[in-house]
């Protein structure tokens, strides 16, 4: 086969690498062609034929940046002279002291010149410089360092550099090759590569494959970014996506495939989202490169991952979505371990981030509400992320040492011996739950913090200590929901950034506090409980972030109008709030977003000229007032053409938008306000929601929203008009809701070709439109449409992406034919009583859930169908006349309900042969009399057979080690089943009348719900009753034969509902009785203990009316163990009289006990537990 143009240039290249008089060979090409990929390639072909001693990386994201200390550091780490961060200090301490150190250069120089003597002949260190804004750029670095120049001379350096600028202002006269684009072969085979096995071996992959390549305009990075997405797709169910419409929708132009990328991000991982669009926001800033650990800790302190507690747990979070973005080709780490952005990414983030005014693109627009919480993007937008320094984790801590030196984490006694180690600490990253007491000694040292994230602390005042760090830039006081005093923070004169949040307690902060932070740019105050501001905030001047979101005190928000720089202003939460005290923010003009959600807010402020505004929203403000009070409407931002996001839903009284300038807007939602049109259009909207607009009765006007992506108007419930041929231009639409309106007609949808999910449940549709054009519909739901008698033979049978499909409720007696929807996994059919008969369904090969439940004249299941439904998790066919079920084998069912299928009486007794994954059977109310062999079904959690008049006999129950429910009641079943009382996971038992039925010895009843038991005459006197809980007791109460004869024998526990899942010691009784035995023992009771009884958890004694029916069980009982219980303080308050049976009794962790008996009651053995108190 011949070779294509590029192995023809990668074979050239390496030639020319070959030759002893080439020094530097230049690769010229524009962004995205391929340079890196290619340079990559060659790296591997030099170190594949042994001509490299070793291979040195340098990236470069943007023009402007040539950083030569970061050329140096970069080089540094790859040859191992600065540490890694899991390393041990390089050299003793003492010896640094000892030696003047050396610059980094001449470290660099040194290690070079000790490797020169070891490179073999015909070998070189290959030095790539990729990215380098131009030639010249590249050679100044070449010429800068004599070491560089040094290797050369030797002929011991080959340099292989990319770059876009072709502009030869060199003396010397480097190779150039000019890059040319990928072929189609070649884009095909790095998208093979990309998407993994599962992907490349699929049928409409392998389809669209050539499309792909050659849409994406020969961009190698395209490709990254489509074939990372296209893989975990494969790999992950996804409610957003299948793997046929992800293929296709890649086969598109340049632009959209790179979206593409971005919008398959998984909805339901939130942390994914936010952090890739933080990460476009942070290099859109242009921080060019930055190190792994400080992005992921920028992620932390962003608040991304909030939902976890512990810092390091966090941080393994920020790991994992690390190396999910750079697997999926949006982020690239380099040699040195910096994270860049891929080219090509980068370039198509102004877009991204510009165009989504800070949220994620539309499939996710509401996965970005969570503003970050610090805007570190945007406020360090000219730090030098180095000051961070290399970050180290451990013992509940994130540390980084701004000097060479490492710091060990070997637990904090040791830190605390060596507080010189803590000098060089710029960062650190602390859970509250691992500072001492000693705060002030703990912090002494550590004066030269730049960066102090404190999260979850318990102290009620911030130490002493921390007003003496005159170099922090960083506080973050996250979670501190103890603190109550801030005054130690007004002397931090350099912080740039200070969050408190989550501090419940604190309802003042000093008048002063900010009177000297003159230098603050970020404030959160989130989650506080102050009504007012102090005067001392319009001393910020400079302030770029205003967090303060669920500040539910807060009354007033002062003037802003002096913080020119300001970008956001969040206070969404903030429910007190009434008044902005600024009637205009013209003076704002970098203000990017304005957040009011939930507050009582009953005007807001104009937005005239404040072209930088992307979004506003005032979700939930309830008490903007109804017009036509001129004041009283939204104010038309006439003169802010940038708005992209207007989110006014939940705005209540609200009853017009008017219609200003906003051509630019993408989203709209004015769901659930009381707007009965909208007098204008949108050009080019992409969102519009109108959910549950109860004044709404004709859909707005959207003919010329032609780039319109979702519509829903679901639960407006007056919403009966819809003008003709509105959809017709509405080419981009892929989800349309309209449920639970009063539509009857629906207007032509068949040029909807991308419309992906109709729901149209709960209509008054009466027939349903063609559906021919619909080709890449994948969720159609007609449920509660009671008027839909019938669907068109036709309908169904171009759906060929549908997975969801959901006719129930409606009038339906046919079906057409579902054979070709070969994707389809959900097939809801409940309660269509007129359906007499299924459809052909041989073609179903995928299908999870069939649900056909109150299905009443449906009498017969055709075998032809369920013979592909192999993937059949959930069959449902109660309420039905089915008599009988197919005879396939089904062997992922998980689940088959059959109740009150009247006519239904035999299982086959092979049918559950191979159903290693069955979980639930419910045979109630049918007519069942005897079943098959259960022995295949061990992962069986529930067995209902309630109501099953002719079920006299159940089959051997030994192998359902898992049960959780099994219900008989209702049966004939005559032979009690002793593998019961081996079920140790029962939650739920209901039993049959056991009128002559002999018991088992030892029946543990605890936590079997409401038991339908007749109790038997012939218990045995040897039947121990074992139970928990005052319910329990009650039941009992109920049964006067069971209490009053057969209890002679107990183990009962009664805990209170605070410590009813925390240490539960005792539920090892539960299980066997050789448990129960051997706890008795421990605690120094008799081995046999027959009447015990266990309080715990309680702060005062249990009402009267819980305790009633316990009083005589405590005066029968022998042994008690009192546990947590925090009332007593002597054993008579467990009632007068109720220990007079005791013979043993175990304190355990009673703090206000101060006597044991107050008269003298010799026979009793007593036993404590230490921690108890010593007031005794």
């Amino acid at each position: 086969m011949a070779l294509t143009a590029v192995e023809k240039l990668k074979q050239e290249v390496l030639d020319w690498i070959k030759r002893d008089q080439v020094s530097i060979i230049v690769l010229v090409g524009e962004a995205g062609v391929g340079k890196t990929w290619i340079t990559r390639c060659i790296s591997d072909l030099v170190e594949r034929e042994g001509l490299s001693y070793q291979t040195l990386w340098m990236s470069f994201l943007y023009e402007e940046e040539c950083d030569l200390p970061s050329f140096l550091e970069s080089i540094a780490h790859q040859l191992f002279i600065l540490s890694n961060e899991c390393e041990e200090e390089i050299e003793d301490e003492k010896k640094e002291k000892e030696q003047p150190l050396k610059t980094l250069e001449e470290k660099i120089s040194d290690r070079l010149d000790e490797m020169m003597s070891k490179i073999p002949e015909k070998q070189f260190i290959l030095l790539i410089l990729d990215g380098v804004p131009e030639k010249k750029k590249g050679e100044e670095i070449l010429s800068k360092f004599k070491f560089l120049q040094r290797l050369m001379d030797k002929r011991l350096l080959k340099v292989l550099m990319s770059t876009r600028n072709d502009e030869d202002g060199s003396e010397t006269e480097p190779k150039e090759f000019k890059m040319i684009r990928l072929a189609d072969r070649e884009l095909q085979r790095l998208l093979e590569e990309g998407v993994g096995e599962n992907v490349s071996n699929f049928d409409e992959f392998k389809t669209q494959l050539e499309n792909i390549a050659r849409k994406s305009e020969s961009l190698p990075a395209a490709i990254t970014v489509i074939g990372g997405a296209l893989k975990h797709i494969g790999q992950h169910d996804s409610e957003d996506w299948t793997l046929e419409t992800a293929v296709i929708d890649a086969a598109s132009d340049m632009i959209p495939l790179i979206r593409c990328g971005y919008d398959m991000l998984p909805s339901n991982d939130m942390a994914l989202i936010n952090c890739c669009l933080h990460s476009l926001n942070f290099f859109f800033f242009k921080h060019g490169g930055i190190h792994y650990n400080q992005l992921i800790i920028c992620w932390i302190m962003e608040g991304y991952f909030d939902h976890i507690d512990r810092i390091e747990e966090a941080y393994e979070e920020g790991h994992r979505v690390l190396m999910e973005l750079i697997t999926r080709g949006m982020l690239k780490m380099q040699e040195d371990n910096v994270v860049i952005m891929e080219k090509l990414a980068a370039a198509v983030s102004a877009v991204v981030v510009e165009g989504s005014a800070l949220t994620t693109p539309n499939r996710h627009r509401d996965g970005f509400r969570g503003i970050p919480s610090l805007g570190l993007a945007s406020v360090f937008k000219n730090t030098d992320w180095r000051v961070l320094g290399r970050i180290r984790t451990g013992d509940g801590m994130i540390k980084t040492p701004s000097g060479p030196e490492r710091i060990r984490t070997d637990g904090m006694i040791k830190i605390l011996s060596s507080p010189e180690r803590w000098e060089k600490v710029s960062t650190l990253l602390v859970d509250g739950s691992r500072l001492r007491r000693d705060l002030d000694t703990f912090f002494q040292a550590m004066r030269g913090l730049q960066f102090l994230a404190i999260f979850n602390p318990s102290f009620q005042s911030p130490p002493k200590s921390l007003s003496k760090m005159n170099d922090l830039h960083l506080l973050v006081l996250r979670g501190c929901s103890w603190l109550q005093n801030t005054a130690q923070i007004s002397k931090l004169k350099s912080l740039i950034t200070l969050e408190i949040s989550g501090a419940t307690f604190l309802e003042e902060v000093p008048d002063d506090l900010f009177r000297e932070m003159c230098h603050l740019l970020s404030l959160n105050l989130s989650g506080t409980h102050i009504k007012l501001l102090p005067s001392s905030f319009c001393n910020l001047t400079k302030l770029r972030w205003l967090i303060l979101r669920n500040c539910s005190c807060l009354e007033l928000l002062p003037t802003v109008i002096e913080m020119k720089d300001l970008e956001v202003i969040d206070l969404s939460g903030a429910t007190s709030l009434k008044t902005i005290h600024d009637k205009k923010l013209q003076s704002l003009p970098n203000l990017r977003i304005l957040d009011f959600s939930h507050t009582k807010i009953a005007s807001f402020p104009f937005l005239h000229n404040l072209e930088a505004l992307t979004r506003v929203s005032l979700n939930g403000c309830t008490s903007l007032p109804t017009l036509p009070a001129p004041r009283s409407t939204l104010p038309a931002p006439r003169s802010s053409p940038s708005i992209q996001i207007l989110d006014v839903s939940g705005a209540s009284s609200l009853i017009e938008i008017r219609k200003g300038s906003l051509e630019s807007l993408k989203i709209l939602d004015f769901s659930k306000t009381k707007v009965k049109k909208l007098s204008f259009t949108i050009p080019n909207l992409s969102s519009l929601h109108m959910r549950g607009c109860s004044e709404l009765k004709t859909l707005p006007s959207i003919k010329l929203a032609r780039d319109l992506e979702l519509l829903d108007a679901s639960d407006a419930c007056n919403l009966a008009e819809i003008e003709d041929k509105s959809f017709e231009h509405l080419k981009h639409l892929c989800q349309l809701d309209l449920s639970n309106t009063k539509i009857k007609i629906l207007p032509s949808i068949s040029n909807l070709a991308n419309l992906r999910r109709l729901l149209l449940n709960g209509c008054k549709l009466e027939k349903l439109p063609k559906l021919e054009g619909l080709t890449r519909l994948e969720v159609l739901n007609l449920s509660g449409n009671s008027g839909l008698v019938k669907i068109e033979d036709e309908s169904f049978e171009h759906l060929r992406f549908l997975r969801h499909l959901d006719v129930s409720n409606t009038k339906v007696k046919i079906l057409p034919c579902l054979s070709n929807l070969g994707n389809l996994r959900f097939l809801y059919l409940r309660e269509c009583k007129f359906l007499e008969k299924l459809p052909k369904m041989g073609g179903l090969t995928k299908l999870e859930v069939l649900v056909l439940s109150g299905c009443c004249t449906l009498a017969i299941l055709e075998t032809e169908s369920f013979k592909n439904m192999s993937s059949l998790r959930t069959l449902d066919l109660s309420g039905t006349n089915i008599e009988c079920l197919p005879s396939e084998s089904l062997p992922k069912l998980e689940e088959l309900n059959l109740s009150g299928a009247t006519s239904f009486g035999e299982i086959g007794d092979k049918f559950f042969d191979c159903m290693n994954n069955f979980l639930v059977l419910n045979l109630s109310k049918t007519k069942v009399r005897e079943l098959p062999s259960l022995t295949n079904l061990s992962s069986l959690r529930q067995l209902l057979l309630r109501d099953c008049d002719y079920l006299e006999k159940l089959p051997a129950l030994d192998d359902l080690k898992g049960l959780e429910v099994l219900d008989l009641s209702g049966t004939k079943i005559k032979e009690f089943h002793y593998a019961v009382s081996m079920f140790t996971r029962l939650i739920s038992l209901n039993l049959p009348d056991l009128e002559g039925v002999q018991l088992p010895e030892d029946l543990n009843w605890d936590e079997c719900g409401i038991l339908m038991c007749a109790v038997a005459d012939k218990i045995s006197e040897e039947t121990f009753v074992c139970g928990s809980g005052i319910a329990f007791l009650q039941f009992l109460k109920k049964n006067p034969k069971l209490w009053e004869k057969y209890l002679e024998r107990f183990c009962i526990s009664i805990f209170s509902h605070e410590k009813n899942s925390k240490n539960r010691d005792i539920y090892l009784h539960r299980e066997e009785p050789i448990f129960r035995d051997i706890y008795f023992q421990t605690i120094s009771f008799p081995e046999k203990c027959v009447r015990y009884i266990e309080i715990c958890g309680f702060d005062s004694f249990p009402a009267e009316k819980d305790i009633r029916p316990i009083g005589e069980i405590l005066k029968q009982a022998e042994y008690f163990a009192l546990t947590e219980n925090a009332f007593i303080q002597r054993l008579e308050d467990v009632g007068q009289g109720n220990v007079e049976a005791m013979k043993g009794c175990w304190l355990k962790s009673c703090p206000e006990i101060k006597h044991i008996f107050v008269k003298e009651k010799a026979d009793v053995k007593f036993a404590m537990t230490a921690g108890d108190p010593r007031g005794i």
